[in-house]
C-alpha cells in the first residue's frame, strides 16, 4: 500500500499539523536540498507529495528584456522544478510511492 494513504490516516492531529512549507530560492539545487532535509525532520519521514508552484514573470517584449531577467525566469520557472524534484526523486522510487504536481 503506497504510504500516502497511511500518512493521511495515522494521526488524530488536525490537519494543519500535517501540512508543512518551507520558503527557500528553488532556483538554487544546494539550496533545495538543505530545505528538504529540513522538511524531512519536520513531519519524520520523507517528502512524499511534492507541489512545485514557484514561477516569476518578466513583462515585456523579448527584444527588450535583459539577460539576468532571461536567467531568473528560467531558473525558477523550469530549473527548480529539476532542483526539487532531483532532491526527492531516489527516495520517492525506493519506497514505491510518491507524488508531485507542477503547477
Amino acid at each position: 500500500m503506497c504510504s500516502l494513504y497511511r500518512a493521511a490516516n495515522r494521526s488524530s492531529k488536525s490537519e494543519k499539523d500535517n501540512i508543512s512549507a518551507i520558503e527557500c530560492d528553488v532556483s538554487n539545487f544546494e539550496v533545495c536540498k538543505t530545505n528538504i532535509t529540513k522538511a524531512e525532520e519536520k513531519l519524520g519521514g520523507n517528502v512524499e507529495i511534492l507541489i512545485n508552484n514557484a514561477e516569476i514573470t518578466h513583462d515585456g517584449m523579448l527584444h527588450k528584456q535583459s539577460r539576468e531577467n532571461w536567467d531568473a525566469f528560467i531558473d525558477v520557472n523550469l530549473s527548480s522544478v529539476f532542483n526539487m524534484y532531483r532532491v526527492v526523486i531516489e527516495k520517492m522510487r525506493e519506497n514505491k510511492c510518491g507524488r508531485g504536481l507542477s503547477a
